[in-house]
């Protein structure tokens, strides 16, 4: 399918390690993006800051972002729109704590894993803010959503703010749990696709065509989960 204005170059749509953001990659793998007439590369990154950074320094054209993100990015002198809402946090991003904390209101003057400057700080912080307490309460300790989970397990913090994949494999033994997620704050956290508004502007038909191509991941995944969650591993 073609169209006058479709971008001749690579489209560069960054991504951070999230399982939510499957229809991108098998929108890619299964050729959907070509079939668009576009050359899209999916750029993954383990943190959020640096994925933020080279966004707004132009280093992409769009990016799997988060709304918090987002406004962030907009406040830095970034135009850009969401085209699409790919989904919001029910449960998968969470405050995992070591069994002697039994909940948020424990972790003043204790030690805390987040990388700072991202949603995991902004949610931290409204978690707390929902028992009185604020930042200033605990003792940050700086890491990605990764490395803070290894921090917990390691004994190197008390608490970690972490997503799916790292949030099963840091309560896996059991010796830690989640001690708030967003299950208890639905629409808090929730994922849209942004593109750079110049971009739009100039090649509105390449954004369509990206957008059609992750509806059709997405179909796929519902008709055939087994094979994009393999595409996705």
């Amino acid at each position: 399918r073609q169209a006058r204005n479709l971008y001749p170059g690579i489209i560069t749509i960054g991504m951070e390690t999230w399982p939510g953001y499957l229809a991108l990659v098998v929108a890619r793998d299964k050729g959907y993006f070509r079939e668009e007439g576009l050359n899209v590369e999916i750029r993954r990154y383990l943190a959020l800051g640096k994925l933020s950074r080279d966004y707004v320094e132009g280093k992409m054209q769009a990016r799997a972002n988060l709304t918090l993100d987002a406004v962030n990015e907009s406040v830095q002198g970034l135009s850009h729109k969401a085209v699409l809402a790919v989904d919001y946090s029910n449960g998968a991003d969470a405050i995992v704590a070591r069994g002697n904390i039994g909940g948020i209101g424990d972790l003043a003057g204790k030690r805390v894993g987040y990388e700072a400057d991202t949603l995991e700080e902004f949610f931290l912080a409204w978690a707390l803010n929902q028992y009185g307490l604020s930042l200033k309460d605990v003792i940050s300790v700086p890491g990605n959503p990764r490395e803070a989970g290894r921090m917990l397990k390691a004994g190197r913090v008390d608490a970690a703010v972490t997503h799916e994949p790292f949030l099963s494999k840091a309560i896996k033994n059991g010796k830690a749990r989640a001690v708030y997620s967003s299950a208890r704050a639905p629409g808090l956290i929730t994922d849209i696709l942004t593109f750079r508004t110049d971009f739009i502007e100039a090649h509105p038909e390449s954004v369509k065509g990206v957008v059609r191509a992750y509806f059709r991941a997405l179909d796929f995944w519902k008709k055939n989960p087994q094979e994009a969650y393999a595409l996705l591993a």
